[in-house]
């Protein structure tokens, strides 16, 4: 790992992780408040294990602040309490759906022919229908009159 350009004294470390913390974990608001650049403090991250570690427990802690507040707009909520359950709980409460599929992977067309019979349209407009799928059955479909 190549050592960054610019490293970081403690003093420096210590502000910037207090204005990290101040800022609800905001790279871009600290490093400006503490006049560094986010490519320095991102180089340091890399190199100074201690300062990530330390950056990472404030991580968490804005994460748990959040989680708290997100916990207290569940009440009277119903939007906010199925948000929260997805989150927190997704392998019981999810609003994906997977489906799986084990058959064979390929393309089924369709196509639809209106059989134009006099007799069975009688006038009136309503002609049977044949569906033929992809594998040459043909189901004929009479709409109801």
């Amino acid at each position: 790992m190549k050592k960054p350009a610019y490293k970081l004294d403690k003093v420096k470390k210590a502000q910037w992780l207090e204005s990290y913390k101040k800022s609800n974990a905001n790279v871009s608001r600290a490093s400006y408040a503490v006049g560094l650049s986010r490519k320095t403090i991102y180089d340091c991250l890399d190199f100074d294990k201690k300062f990530a570690n330390d950056k990472k427990e404030i991580d968490e802690f804005v994460i748990d602040v959040v989680e708290s507040r997100a916990f207290k707009m569940t009440e009277n909520n119903p939007a906010m309490n199925i948000f929260y359950l997805c989150n927190r709980r997704p392998e019981r409460w999810r609003n994906v759906q997977n489906v799986e599929h084990t058959g064979k992977v390929g393309v089924v067309s369709y196509s639809v022919n209106f059989l134009i019979d006099p007799q069975l349209s009688s006038g009136n407009g309503k002609a049977p229908i044949e569906i033929e799928n992809g594998n040459g059955k043909s189901i004929e479909h009479n709409p109801v009159p």
